[in-house]
């Protein structure tokens, strides 16, 4: 909108070039006072022409001027462009990026929910070499995988949320 109306603004400087006229009429219901000619006149116009002879200088430095200001709002427009490009496109990445390292977290829960199981069973068989440690450890790092993998999982809905907002799909209220 306002790269339109700073286009429009330079047709409507341009305009002062050529000459303007003016018209005024007036509508008498009563006259008192005047002479009989006059009374018996009920109205009167005024038309007034008005050519810019010297006055053309300013009205090229005033077009100039709203070139100028034209071609402001055309690199604020493009450049607003460019930076809700980038903002979309780097959202997309992280997005992405969220998405792959879930299917990496998945495989990591997997594993360590498997090492854990595996790690309980050799304990309640009572196989040598593995103590109640190693099932804690074992145990401890089942659920930070698990704690990441929902964390991570959040987050990425939390960027989804953002490339949203970043697309203007999300209304503002």
């Amino acid at each position: 909108a306002a790269l339109r109306a700073a286009e429009e603004q330079i047709t409507i400087v341009f305009g002062e070039h050529y000459p303007s006229l003016d018209s005024f009429g007036t509508y008498y219901a009563y006259r008192k006072n005047y002479s009989a000619f006059q009374k018996e006149i009920n109205w009167d116009a005024l038309f007034t022409l008005t050519v810019p002879l010297f006055q053309g200088g300013d009205i090229r430095a005033r077009t100039v001027l709203a070139e100028s200001q034209a071609r402001s709002a055309r690199l604020f427009r493009d450049e607003l462009v460019r930076q809700i490009e980038a903002e979309v496109r780097a959202a997309h990445l992280t997005w992405i990026t969220d998405r792959e390292l879930i299917g990496t977290l998945e495989a990591r829960e997997r594993s360590s929910g498997s090492n854990y199981a595996q790690v309980v069973t050799e304990y309640r068989q009572g196989i040598v070499g593995v103590s109640n440690l190693e099932v804690l450890v074992a145990q401890n790092q089942y659920l930070s995988s698990q704690l990441e993998l929902e964390r991570s999982g959040l987050q990425s809905k939390l960027d989804w949320f953002q490339l949203e907002n970043a697309q203007g799909r999300i209304p503002v209220r």
